[in-house]
């Protein structure tokens, strides 16, 4: 199984002992708590539109497809979170890393980033318990420095590829912020059902 895959089924599946406190929350600055898990899929942007064929191996080379670039906002008992951040306030910035072949491949469109959605629907991005990338490519990224102060939950490896990885993979300029509270995310040796 795909290691950003792995992550997130975790992180779905054992919500509650990952999340094992409750965040501190003053009075009507977030919406009420919750009793169950909810999710809801924030758009933060999309392509322009690509071919299949330098969008993933196999794809046809004669059909357009528009990515849809996405954060999911959980709402847990124990503590909200965001899988993914999606596109950030500074991508048009960070996307200046690219080559200009990448550059217009990867064009963005109805650029929405999540934390002014967060704060236009009432909710305090400062109140999440954590961010986890699925993993650190540049679409997935973009925004975590839009989150200063909320920790960021990502394995060793994932961060280590990231620090490590080059355009348009990976871009620096989107997670090299001291602000940044890097969390290590760990998974148990153990099976997981789900």
């Amino acid at each position: 199984m795909p290691n950003y895959l792995h992550t997130f089924l975790l992180t779905l599946l054992s919500g509650t002992l990952i999340l094992n406190s409750t965040p501190s929350v003053a009075e009507n600055d977030t919406p009420p708590a919750v009793t169950k898990l909810h999710f809801s899929v924030i758009k933060t942007g999309q392509s322009a539109g690509g071919l299949e064929g330098t969008i993933f191996a196999g794809g046809s080379w004669f059909k357009v497809r528009k990515l849809v670039h996405c954060a999911v906002f959980v709402r847990h008992p124990n503590g909200d979170f965001l899988y993914d951040s999606g596109l950030g306030t500074d991508v048009f910035e960070q996307m200046r890393a690219f080559g200009w072949m990448d550059r217009q491949l990867m064009k963005i469109q109805d650029h929405a980033p999540a934390v002014e959605q967060m704060r236009q629907h009432g909710f305090d991005p400062t109140q999440l318990k954590a961010l986890i990338p699925g993993h650190m490519h540049w679409d997935h990224a973009s925004a975590l420095e839009d989150f200063a102060g909320v920790p960021v939950w990502v394995s060793d490896g994932s961060r280590e590829e990231a620090f490590n990885g080059q355009p348009p993979g990976f871009v620096l300029a989107q997670y090299d912020s001291p602000e940044i509270v890097w969390q290590s995310l760990k998974l148990k040796e153990q099976p997981y059902e789900g």
